[in-house]
């Protein structure tokens, strides 16, 4: 039981580092990537638990773009600086 107890308190101690959750969210959206058959990019995640997540320098760009009037592929979705999302979780429970 202590075992467990240390497993999962160095887990939570992890993912307070923001290479760590910048690393796990990657992973996530390696896995995710293929169904939206696109790209997303990002630089850093910071997620503050239980209330803020911040990605920054994030790109989504579609593998099959239209072509517009200009007869330019439009390729990117999303291209933003800094998305912040603030949520509470108060309202799951």
């Amino acid at each position: 039981m202590l075992a467990l107890a240390t497993l999962l308190l160095s887990a939570v101690i992890a993912l307070q580092i923001p290479a760590v959750q910048t690393a796990v969210v990657q992973r996530i959206l390696d896995r995710t990537v293929k169904d939206i058959d696109g790209r997303i990019e990002m630089e850093k995640v910071d997620f503050y638990p239980f209330n803020t997540l911040i990605v920054k320098n994030i790109a989504i760009i579609d593998e099959h773009p239209s072509v517009g009037d200009t007869d330019v592929p439009q390729d990117t979705l999303l291209r933003a600086g800094t998305v912040a999302a603030r949520f509470s979780l108060g309202g799951l429970v």
